[in-house]
């Protein structure tokens, strides 16, 4: 074999690595050794950096829910605190309003049957000359507030009217306040007429002339010329509307000087609650507590500050006309040289129970009731046309009546019921009024589409009157029908 083929490559020499062959193995390991700890590294560092994420988002979490759990304590704060000052506010309203009253005596003698909130009441309103020293009631209104059917009645009781008060015999009913106080007045008016009276409430002159200014004054129709009843002149009223002032309104509730005498005054202080009623609704705001607070400040009253307010809300928008202003039917009577006013029995039963049935005597009908401006008179509202004319072709089919009995005559109110079902109407419910006051017959209709069905039910009866109900009356169906004491069988 050629020598030279025989020959072995060369060694490469392992200093061209730049390092012994003798320390090979351990460079690659140094080399790995590297890698892993820079891996390492970075997991270590991308773990950091997530732990330091998470507490960031941790203390960005327990900072957040600290502003809200101060926020939120900062709100019942507030909530707490506007509680406190409105619950706070009532009571000194409450305080007011009840600090002058005997209450313990009141309420032997007042009736919780009706709550004033929800139901039809009797409230008695006694003006006295002074709070500090009341010696007798020289204004007694007795008033039926029915928020269901709108409605408010003042009727004046003359302070002259002839009661039997116990251990002191046949007096004036104003002296029941000098022997018996509030409860003693509340005592002998429930007595004399049988009602029974649920809320008691007076003010003074002083407190009179004050709430009047406090609500900016009152517009009103002077009803006649009425001098001043003290030595300021400037005080006397002429005839006419005009804005009166507290000072005025004292004058207005206290002058006698009339030829009718104390009976007109009654009317002019019956003039004065109608027109305060509604300018107290008119000033009330939206919460109502705008006028609330002055009347509070001057009247004492049995209702409390919320009861008021809950009232006040259901009379919303009404005006002098929607309270009705009667003085209570009475005669002259002389006994042992005193002269009294006695009270017609008869007629102040028919008059209270027509009252309570939603029916308004016309002022015209009844004695002794003053001068009363027009626009301060009652608004029965009935409808113009007082007959109607049947309408040949009218679909009666389409309407249901119901019919009541409002005068007690029998079978009356089936005949009739029977009489429309013939003419297609109908028939709805029957049955008696709650009470049979109504000398003339009745056709109530609901709404303007009801109109033409009721003017027709009036023409086929013959008799009678059609009005609006207005809310006075509560009947389920279309048309109402009150058969009264004109009733032809």
């Amino acid at each position: 074999m050629d020598k030279l083929s025989k020959r072995r490559p060369p060694k490469r020499s392992a200093r061209r690595w730049g390092v012994s062959s003798a320390h090979r193995p351990h460079a690659q390991i140094d080399l790995v050794s590297a890698r892993a700890a820079g891996a390492s590294a970075v997991v270590e560092d991308s773990s950091k950096r997530k732990e330091k994420t998470f507490e960031q988002r941790v203390r960005h979490s327990r900072h957040r829910n600290r502003i809200i759990m101060v926020s939120l304590v900062s709100l019942v704060c507030v909530v707490v605190a506007v509680l406190v000052v409105y619950f706070a506010y009532f009571a000194y309203l409450d305080n007011q309003l009840h600090q002058d009253l005997d209450q313990p005596a009141l309420n032997s003698q007042l009736s919780s049957a009706a709550d004033p909130t929800k139901q039809p009441f009797y409230a008695l309103l006694c003006g006295i000359d002074d709070q500090n020293a009341p010696e007798s009631a020289q204004s007694i209104l007795l008033c039926y507030v029915d928020a269901t059917h709108g409605h408010i009645t003042v009727t004046s009781l003359p302070r002259d009217l002839k009661v039997a008060i116990a251990g002191h015999g046949t007096q004036k009913l104003a002296n029941a306040y000098t022997y018996g106080g509030q409860a003693g007045m509340v005592s002998a008016v429930s007595g004399l007429l049988g009602l029974k009276i649920t809320v008691y409430a007076q003010l003074d002159l002083a407190g009179l002339s004050a709430m009047v200014d406090a609500l900016g004054g009152v517009q009103l129709n002077v009803p006649l010329d009425i001098p001043s009843g003290s030595a300021d002149q400037s005080l006397a009223l002429a005839k006419g509307l005009q804005q009166l002032s507290g000072a005025e309104c004292v004058t207005l509730c206290s002058s006698t000087d009339y030829s009718i005498g104390d009976f007109q005054r009654q009317a002019n202080v019956r003039t004065l609650v109608q027109v305060l009623i509604a300018k107290i609704e008119a000033a009330a705001g939206p919460t109502g507590l705008t006028s609330l607070a002055p009347v509070c400040a001057h009247l004492s009253c049995t209702l409390s500050s919320h009861q008021l307010l809950d009232i006040a809300g259901q009379f919303a928008g009404i005006q002098p006309y929607d309270i009705y202003s009667y003085a209570v039917s009475c005669y002259s009577d002389v006994q042992n040289g005193i002269t009294y006013q006695a009270l017609d029995g008869t007629g102040a039963s028919k008059f209270f129970d027509e009252i309570q049935a939603g029916q308004y005597p016309d002022l015209a009908d009844m004695k002794n009731q003053g001068n009363t401006p027009e626009q301060y008179q009652p608004q029965a509202k009935p409808f113009a046309d007082a007959t109607g004319q049947a309408q040949p072709g009218f679909d009666t089919s389409q309407f249901t009546v119901d019919v009541w009995n409002g005068y007690g005559i029998p079978n009356a109110a089936r005949s009739v019921s029977d009489m429309l079902g013939m003419a297609g109407y109908h028939q709805g419910k029957t049955g008696n009024a709650a009470s049979f006051v109504y000398t003339e017959t009745l056709v109530v209709y609901k709404s303007d589409k009801d109109l033409a069905a009721a003017r027709d039910i009036l023409a086929r009866i013959g008799y009678g009157r059609l009005i609006a109900s207005e809310g006075r009356y509560t009947f389920p169906d279309d048309v109402l029908v009150v058969v009264g004491g004109d009733y032809k069988g």
